[in-house]
């Protein structure tokens, strides 16, 4: 999991013209080991098309570490560590 995703678009930055791209929302988390169901991707794509210029993210990050917390890393709930947080698992763990 990394910390921030990146931008579609561009920087507009006029004074030192690097057209780098910046910090943005969206990424990716990637989940191995003998407890994954690997060889699929658990999420819908939201596409590109959209005003922000970032990628619109899908999943709540608290999802993936609430079904690995729960059924990998031995707690009993994942309002143990997300209190108030709507949990619903993915299903990539068995």
């Amino acid at each position: 999991m990394s910390e921030f995703g990146r931008r579609i678009e561009q920087n507009n930055n006029n004074n030192n013209n690097n057209n780098g791209t910046d910090h943005g929302r969206g990424n990716c988390m990637f989940m191995l080991g003998g407890g994954v169901r690997g060889g699929q991707v658990y999420t819908t794509w939201p596409g590109l098309d959209n005003d922000v210029g970032d990628l619109l993210w899908v999943v709540d990050y608290r999802q993936v570490l609430g079904e690995w917390m729960t059924t990998q890393g031995g707690l009993g709930s994942v309002a143990e560590v997300f209190p108030g947080f709507d949990y619903s698992p993915l299903g990539f763990t068995g």
